[in-house]
């Protein structure tokens, strides 16, 4: 799943991990912008079974 910056944060303020199942995602990416620190380390933390990619 490849998000920018303002999806990624959307996630994170949904708590989407708390409310769905999400093993299936297997790759986390984020594009278009870099990411605040913050944002980086929610997802990572959110998605632990993917491996984070941030270009």
């Amino acid at each position: 799943m490849f998000v920018g910056p303002a999806m990624a944060i959307e996630l994170l303020n949904a708590r989407v991990q708390e409310r769905y199942d999400l093993s299936s995602v297997r790759l986390l990416g984020s594009t278009a912008a870099s990411l605040p620190p913050a944002v980086a380390a929610g997802l990572a933390k959110a998605f632990p079974k993917p491996g984070f990619r941030s270009s």
